[in-house]
């Protein structure tokens, strides 16, 4: 079972706000390789680029989705993701369409989407280019 959340937080004061947040700073590689092949192990795939050597791998809930890519191929590619047709999301990118570096044979963890209105439909969408 998966749990997302999403916090919004207000300040106003006349002096300077300040906000500390606390939590796991850097997991390292060991939480990192453990959550990429979470999200792989019985993932949705999506295949990419002239020889289907990227994989995009779709974990989803009802609340969310990660989403994690393999370049199986012997050479770097630049891909181009785009969320913009998702319905009812955030993403934890800044932007819902960005281009990413792919290193050869690499796994990447490339983004996580959570439900933005706990009362709609989460409708998650993502369409891949190689460049």
């Amino acid at each position: 079972m998966v749990f997302s959340f999403k916090f919004q937080i207000q300040i106003s004061s006349q002096y300077n706000p300040m906000l500390k947040v606390f939590g796991l700073r850097g997991g390292g590689m060991l939480l990192e390789k453990a959550t990429i092949s979470w999200i792989m192990d019985g993932a949705e795939k999506l295949y990419a680029g002239s020889h289907q050597q990227i994989i995009l791998y779709l974990k989803n809930s009802t609340d969310s989705m990660s989403v994690v890519a393999q370049n199986s191929s012997k050479t770097d590619n630049k891909v181009e993701l785009d969320f913009s047709k998702s319905e009812n999301s955030i993403i934890n990118h800044p932007h819902k369409k960005f281009s990413i570096h792919l290193p050869k044979s690499s796994v990447v963890f490339l983004a996580h989407l959570i439900k933005d209105d706990i009362k709609a439909n989460f409708r998650p969408k993502v369409s891949i280019k190689t460049k």
